[in-house]
């Protein structure tokens, strides 16, 4: 195929920047090894897999193949409006756990934030512009970038949350273990108000058992994961 025909030319020391995602993913594995339930590891995933895409896209464009081109673009163009999708509707699905949370469990503050950040995004911005045109200029500016910036934040971390909702689907606990506590059951101690509690308690349980090193897991319900 001659240089006529080359749609997009990559230079080659593009091509060093596969250095990227393969850092990002280094340092996402090494500290998924260690903890494989902090959300920081979330963000560390992002990184690595957004730096592959645009790594893998750079490579599809330099190899020229016009039809894996077009299909490539049409799948990325697919994958970043069901991104924005999620961001969009990220209040829609906090109510729907609030809802299921609210029927599950009691309604304390903590397992109702889900309520008051999902009403939150849907108030504030429709609250900011009705007072924006009743203050000074200065206050007008914050009232208008405040609720933009906290809806930001706010669907920042549920991204990361359901990023690693979806990566921890992937982890298998040894089936050798020596106790498995099921959190919410009551059985093993009934003095927990919260889950920390009952991990509390519960290792105290433990740790006058026979097993010098015991290993535990817990175990718990899927639809109180979307806690934040």
């Amino acid at each position: 195929m001659n240089d006529a025909a080359v749609w997009v030319p990559v230079p080659a020391m593009f091509y060093w920047g596969w250095l990227v995602p393969l850092i990002f993913g280094t340092i996402f594995g090494w500290r998924y090894h260690r903890d494989k339930v902090r959300l920081g590891n979330g963000i560390w995933f992002s990184l690595f897999f957004y730096s592959f895409l645009t790594m893998l896209a750079i490579t599809i464009l330099g190899s020229n193949i016009h039809w894996l081109i077009i299909i490539s673009g049409a799948l990325f163009v697919l994958l970043i409006l069901l991104i924005g999708l999620i961001f969009t509707l990220q209040a829609f699905l906090l109510l729907w756990n609030a809802w299921i949370m609210w029927r599950h469990e009691s309604h304390t503050l903590a397992n109702m934030l889900t309520l008051y950040l999902g009403l939150g995004i849907l108030v504030l911005p429709f609250l900011g512009n009705l007072l924006s045109s009743h203050v000074p200029q200065p206050v007008s500016y914050f009232l208008t970038l405040f609720p933009n910036l906290v809806i930001f934040y706010l669907g920042f971390l549920f991204y990361n949350y359901l990023t690693m909702l979806t990566i921890y689907q992937f982890n298998w606990p040894r089936l050798r273990q020596d106790y498995i506590i099921v959190l919410g059951d009551g059985w093993a101690e009934t003095q927990s108000k919260t889950t920390f509690q009952n991990m509390q308690f519960s290792k105290q349980l433990i740790a006058q058992g026979p097993a010098k090193n015991p290993r535990t897991i817990f175990v718990t319900n899927k639809y109180g994961r979307l806690q934040i």
